[in-house]
Parts: C-alpha cells; sequence; structure tokens
C-alpha cells in the first residue's frame, strides 16, 4: 500500500488528504557563534543552498534552503549555540552523495562536535509518517551538537521535489502528549495523531502535506526552559487563530503583536504551549497568514551531488 494509505493510524484511507490548520511547516531558525562554519557545514556539507534572494554579504542571518523548507540562522557570537532537544528530518535524492559530501568537509570541522554515520535499521521504524520498517539514514551532528536525520527519497516517501524537512522532533514532558494534541487542535486547528510507537509516547502534529512536528514524550524534560530558536508555520485561519492566542495570553517572553501590527506583517508570535492552565513547554512558533509575502516564494535549491563551489 501506498504509505499515505495509512500514515494517520486508524483513520480511513480518504481521510489523509486532509491538512488541518497548520498548511506549511517553513523554516527553523538557530542562533551559532560562527557564521562562516554554518556555511561549510549546511553548504558544502550538507548540500543546502544559500538563498540569493534573502542573504546580504556580512549578514548577521543567513537562510539555507532545502527544497521548499529553509533555515535561517542567526550569527550570535556573544552567546551559545542553539541546540534542539530532539533532532531534524531532511530528505535528499541520493544519501551517497550526502555521504560524499560530509566526508569533504570532516577535516574542516575536525575541531567541532560534527560527526556522521550510516544508520542500518533492520526492523525499528523511522520517525517518518510511513508504515515501514528498515529504512537506512544518515545521522549527522551538527558542530554545535544539532543531530540530524538524513532519508533518501523513494517511491514510498515519495517528498516534494525530493528533497527537504519532513519533520522536527521536540522532546516533551512525560504524560503530555494528550495535552499536546488539544493545544494545537484547539488554538491552530491542527490535526493531530496521538502514538504509543517503539520510541515511546508521542504526537504527530500536521504540518502540511507530508511534514509534521512530532513531540516525544522524555524524562526530565524542563517546562520552564526557554530554548532560544524557534519555527514558522503556515496557517489556514489568521484571524481566528490570533484571537485564540491572545486570548489564552501564550506569549512567555515575547511582547503581545497588537492587531494592526499582525495585520501589517501578516504575522505574529507565541512561545508557550499550555492546556489547561499547565505549562508545558516554551518554543517560540511563528505563526504567518498565508496572505504573506513569503508564502510559496521560489526557493533556490543545489541538488545533493553538487558543489557551491561550480558556481563561484
Amino acid at each position: 500500500k501506498q504509505w499515505y494509505q495509512r500514515r494517520v493510524r486508524g483513520a480511513s484511507w480518504w481521510k489523509e488528504l486532509d491538512v488541518g490548520g497548520i498548511v506549511c511547516f517553513e523554516h527553523l531558525n538557530l542562533e551559532v557563534p560562527d557564521i562562516l562554519i554554518s556555511k561549510t557545514f549546511y553548504m558544502e556539507g550538507m548540500g543546502f543552498a544559500l538563498d540569493p534572494f534573502s542573504t546580504a554579504p556580512f549578514a548577521r542571518l543567513y537562510w539555507y534552503n532545502v527544497g521548499f523548507q529553509q533555515f535561517h540562522i542567526g550569527w550570535r557570537p556573544d552567546k551559545k549555540p542553539q541546540v534542539i532537544d530532539g533532532h531534524i528530518g531532511i530528505i535528499v535524492p541520493n544519501i551517497e552523495f550526502t555521504l560524499k559530501r560530509l566526508n569533504k568537509v570532516s577535516h574542516l570541522l575536525k575541531d567541532t562536535k560534527f560527526k556522521f554515520e550510516l544508520v542500518k535499521q533492520d526492523e525499528k521504524a523511522s520517525y517518518l509518517p510511513i508504515p515501514i520498517k528498515g529504512l537506512s539514514y544518515i545521522e549527522v551532528t551538527c558542530p554545535w551538537g544539532n543531530v540530524f536525520h538524513v532519508y533518501e527519497n523513494n517511491e514510498h516517501i515519495d517528498f516534494r521535489g525530493g528533497l527537504g524537512m519532513p519533520y522536527v522532533q521536540f522532546n516533551c514532558p512525560v504524560n503530555s502528549v494528550d495535552d499536546i494534541s488539544e493545544f494545537y487542535k484547539h488554538h491552530l486547528g491542527a490535526l493531530t495523531v496521538v502514538e504509543k510507537s517503539e520510541h515511546g509516547n508521542l504526537v504527530r502534529i500536521i504540518a502540511g502535506v507530508k511534514q509534521q512536528i512530532i513531540y516525544l514524550e522524555r524524562e526530565n524534560v524542563p517546562t520552564e526552559k526557554d530554548w532560544g530558536y524557534h519555527f514558522a508555520i503556515y496557517i489556514s485561519n489568521f484571524s481566528g487563530t490570533y484571537k485564540k492566542v491572545r486570548e489564552a495570553k501564550l506569549e512567555n517572553n515575547l511582547p503581545p503583536d497588537t492587531f494592526e501590527t499582525a495585520l501589517k506583517d501578516r504575522q505574529f508570535r507565541f512561545d508557550k504551549i499550555q492546556w489547561n492552565g499547565k505549562l508545558i513547554a516554551i518554543l517560540e512558533h511563528e505563526v504567518k497568514s498565508m496572505h504573506h509575502f513569503n508564502y510559496m516564494r521560489p526557493l533556490t535549491n543545489l541538488h545533493s551531488s553538487e558543489s557551491i563551489f561550480r558556481f563561484q
């Protein structure tokens, strides 16, 4: 069977065509102390293109394109690097090419946390929303400690364009996935799936076509820690979501966006995940309207076999 016929466990196959209130996961924003090392890792190592229309020379923020998604990497030399508590899923056309690229930059990143290995899975299922086992992937640790699982696109995955970010997985406190599910359904109109998987209890937030935000229960995950990083999503019901977020007072360290500001910028932010008065996590969400200026903007990409040096 095709993977989409089983993605939402227990649901009729036609419900697989539903998306919900979150229509697209756009970018993940992280801060690092060395922007030049980020170019070595994200461009030459991972094969992501530096966005030519949004990144100026000597800028303090670089945008790296991976299919229709992006990594926004900020330069903060006076701060510790931001490392997500979880990992990031990546789809590439060919993992053999990616392995060659990673080998090529190993000597340039030898004094960092950078490492990688090919993980050959036999029976263990991946975090990808597909009901097949045995998918091999490259586990990559970036120079600052962020972990990536890099999969090769195939007929079962069939990710749009063969390149992109199908999911981001965050760790969350024990006994919280049901509350997280209700939070996203109520405030963002999202479709969610709560699972008891071999990885542990988790909830999948449908965040677009073949995209998900995954929360996995783990012991000793702090609820009040502000991780600093954020991600951006596009939603269908902008005004309704804004109203619910403001009424619930979901801003922790962020000043609330006024209606006028949200209307002008076509986006707003919140950073508290809480349900029934219980704080679950502090994680900044950048919420954008589908009328946002950058929605579905064409992005320049490199094929994983290409080198950025060919374009200099």
